[in-house]
């Protein structure tokens, strides 16, 4: 049976694996500043056996102070108010107490914990006076010629005023509670030591930032590095260094750590010890590691993210430690600290470490073994005969043997960190959902069927010969399907294979769809993380046809880190290398926004925005006189939280104009399409898609956040 702690610990866990898919980049965001303080208290009460009632006010209440104090905190900064002034203007109250101001929310809060108004009103008011305060001594300090060791520590306890305004109410409740005032005092005297070394943990990790921007930093106050003039980050690094403030910052928070731990020690409650334990060591073990490891100035670029994070939120959810940062790099080897990596060997190792990263930080989504429910292609199939539907069955497997390793994980496929199960299925249940599948669309079941595996159907490690086998005398029972397609990297056709299949339908349309994406080899290689054998594209289709089946090529439209002029004309070039090496057809396939993938970090970043339809007609006008072109793109799985659009208001009409296409190949049905919010798209400029440009932008884009 689990402890409270352990249990509040998976629902820790659970709610940052939810949320923050790049801890680091999270931890930044200023937006996010309510969250750490609710989490801490809800998981605290819970740990001491709080009535679940106790444990949700106290989150709504914490919800509705945050929002308040961040209110507060900005009009005090920005128009240095007084606290009578800025309780008139922030929150739209005259003079008077805090309980004037109470909204009905925060009223309603504070009765749902049992309080009362009036004593609340008193010690929030004084929460207030407190953070004004501390507003006004920092203004003060950064006008001043040096900081001492002790002002600076006078500071950060100050910084953490509203995370005190936080205490004074959580103590209240644990008290009405029951929880003994000795247990509440040293917790007390532990969150106040923790929370100082938390702040100087914030405030070292975010020391390069808060140079460049010229903003507030505590080592910036201590020590005005670079005095308002130009300077490059390794030579402020250095300065700062030689100054000896990142020694004197490591002695603060030795200093905090060991006061959390004797405060830690008086606390004899088990759950609420294992707890405050985990957030203490977890963050002391960042602060060591970032001392040893001589604050990264000797380290490769490799170990900077580890570290970082580490640094940053290094708490038992995160799961990263000092290993993990040894393991980056075993050697320690001395290397000149470099403004940001470069190269395509280093723009490889990035891409590799990011999706290590992310696996690390993403739940996996694993289906129940239940039969799912087949469905029908809205886009749909050519044929000589005119345009037919498409079923599409979803074939539970082992999953993409490529995407269990971040090294040839696809960065734009959610196959990991989605997979279709939790563990292998035995070769009758696997056949078993396929026919509840079919069986599912009896009456409707359209004459193409896509038997897809979210992997590499003709792969017998992700598909077994029995399941496969029995698949297909699915389909060979029903003579209402003329065609099948399925789906495999181009390597893994193999003629032995290929036979097989032909072998159990011989009567039957068999369509191969090759995961190809792109003839730019620094596009699979760097921005898909895909590197394709050299030939294999022209084996995979000349096996095909020996065996009488058809290849369709897969060309990705608008994959990561390509402009949208550099990502149509690579999509020309690989509709234009398919047919040249006898492709039957082309699948035009734009990339969407899944969760879990590197494409999905770089959007929540703001630097990756999907194709627009557009995109796809203009390549469809370049290349539809090569042969049979379709568009895919709009059944993914899992589901895309963005998709290729466009403004919205001609979506619908420029899908269904790509769907008719799809299934006549007349391009005439794309003539007349117009909206304002159609660019014509310019040349792309010679040259751009080179290793080295890709590598460079990809560096750009994914080194930490110090190193850019």
């Amino acid at each position: 049976m689990t402890t409270p702690a352990h249990r509040a610990l998976q629902r820790c866990e659970a709610f940052f694996r939810a949320h923050c898919h790049f801890p680091c980049v999270v931890a930044q965001e200023s937006t996010w500043k309510a969250e750490p303080a609710r989490r801490f208290y809800e998981e605290i009460a819970s740990c001491l056996g709080l009535p679940d009632r106790v444990v949700w006010a106290l989150g709504d209440w914490i919800d509705v102070a945050a929002e308040r104090i961040r209110v507060w905190d900005g009009f005090i900064d920005e128009q240095g108010l007084n606290p009578v002034a800025a309780r008139a203007a922030a929150f739209g109250g005259g003079p008077g107490s805090y309980g004037d101001e109470m909204s009905p929310r925060e009223a309603q809060a504070v009765r749902a914990l049992g309080l009362d108004l009036d004593a609340y009103a008193e010690y929030m008011g004084r929460a207030y006076d407190e953070i004004e305060a501390y507003f006004h001594a920092e203004k003060a300090v950064l006008q001043a010629e040096s900081l001492s060791r002790e002002e600076t520590l006078r500071l950060l306890q100050m910084g953490n005023c509203d995370f005190y305004a936080y205490n004074r109410v959580a103590d209240r409740v644990f008290a009405q509670q029951g929880i003994p005032a000795e247990l509440i005092e040293r917790s007390e005297a532990f969150w106040r030591a923790y929370l100082v070394l938390d702040l100087i943990a914030d405030h070292v990790a975010d020391l390069r930032e808060d140079l460049e921007a010229g903003a507030y930093n505590l080592l910036l106050l201590w020590h005005k590095t670079h005095g308002g003039s130009p300077f490059r980050w390794p030579e402020a690094h250095q300065r700062l260094r030689e100054s000896g403030t990142f020694a004197a910052f490591l002695e603060l928070a030795e200093a905090a750590a060991d006061e959390a731990r004797a405060a830690l020690a008086g606390i004899t409650d088990p759950a609420l010890r294992r707890l405050l334990s985990a957030y203490l060591e977890g963050e002391a073990e960042g602060m060591r590691a970032f001392a040893e490891l001589d604050y990264l100035a000797d380290l490769p670029w490799t170990c900077h993210e580890p570290m970082t994070l580490l640094l940053m939120k290094p708490h038992p959810w995160e799961r990263t430690g000092l290993q993990a940062v040894r393991s980056a790099c075993p050697d320690f080897p001395p290397l000149t600290l470099s403004a940001r990596p470069h190269g395509a060997a280093a723009a490889r190792e990035l891409v590799v470490a990011t999706l290590a990263s992310l696996r690390e930080s993403t739940a996996i989504d694993a289906r129940p073994s239940e039969p799912h429910t087949g469905l029908l292609d809205p886009c749909p199939e050519y044929s000589a005969a005119g345009p037919c539907r498409r079923s599409i069955i979803a074939i539970p497997s082992r999953g993409c043997r490529f995407a269990a390793d971040p090294r040839t994980t696809c960065t734009h496929c959610a196959a990991y960190a989605s997979r279709l199960l939790a563990g292998d299925l035995a070769a009758e249940d696997i056949i078993g959902q396929c026919a509840a599948q079919l069986s599912s669309l009896d009456g409707k079941l359209a004459p193409v069927v896509c038997l897809y595996v979210n992997g590499n159907f003709l792969d017998p490690a992700e598909m077994d010969d029995d399941s496969r086998r029995g698949i297909l005398n699915l389909v060979a029972e029903r003579p209402k399907v003329r065609k099948i397609i399925v789906e495999c990297r181009p390597e893994l056709v193999t003629l032995d294979a290929v036979r097989e299949v032909r072998g159990q339908l011989p009567d039957r349309e068999i369509e191969v769809g090759l995961g190809y994406d792109s003839a730019t080899e620094a596009v699979r290689e760097l921005c898909l993380n895909k590197p394709v054998p050299p030939g294999c594209l022209q084996t995979a289709i000349e096996t095909l046809h020996r065996v009488g089946m058809r290849a369709l090529v897969y060309a990705s439209v608008k994959p990561p880190f390509l402009t949208e002029q550099e990502a149509i004309a690579d999509a020309v070039r690989t509709v234009n290398e398919a047919f040249d090496l006898a492709a039957d057809a082309v699948s035009l396939e734009p990339v969407a926004v899944q969760r879990g993938t590197l494409v999905d970090l770089l959007h929540q970043r703001g630097a990756y925005t999907p194709a627009s339809l557009w995109d796809l007609v203009t390549a469809i006008r370049q290349t539809h006189h090569r042969g049979t072109i379709k568009v895919g793109g709009e059944v993914f799985d899992p589901a895309p939280v963005v998709a290729p659009a466009n403004c919205g208001r001609c979506d619908a009409t420029v899908h269904a104009a790509l769907r008719t296409f799809s299934g006549t190949q007349d391009i005439g049905c794309l003539d007349g399409l117009h909206c304002d919010c159609y660019r014509e798209p310019s040349p792309p400029q010679d040259g751009d898609l080179r290793e080295g440009v890709l590598a460079e932008r990809i560096c750009e884009a994914l080194a930490p956040a110090w190193a850019r």
